[in-house]
């Protein structure tokens, strides 16, 4: 959805993105996912941020699709 929308699934401090919070909030939740699917020990409170990050977004794409 992100990619279908134009969004960068990376952070990359050449491009001006449109949402920079929106993009930056992506990758920091599929960072902690990351680690967690790796088996690392990740904070509750980070693994907490990462699914309301996504919580966030999930809406946010769809009403911006239903917007064009």
């Amino acid at each position: 959805m992100m990619e279908a929308r134009g969004f960068p699934l990376e952070e990359s401090p050449e491009e001006d993105a449109t949402e920079p919070e929106t993009v930056r909030e992506f990758v920091e939740a599929r960072r902690i996912a990351r680690q967690v699917d790796a088996g690392e020990t990740v904070d509750a409170g980070d693994i907490g941020l990462a699914v309301t990050a996504y919580r966030n977004l999930y809406p946010y794409l769809l009403e911006s699709t239903s917007a064009r």
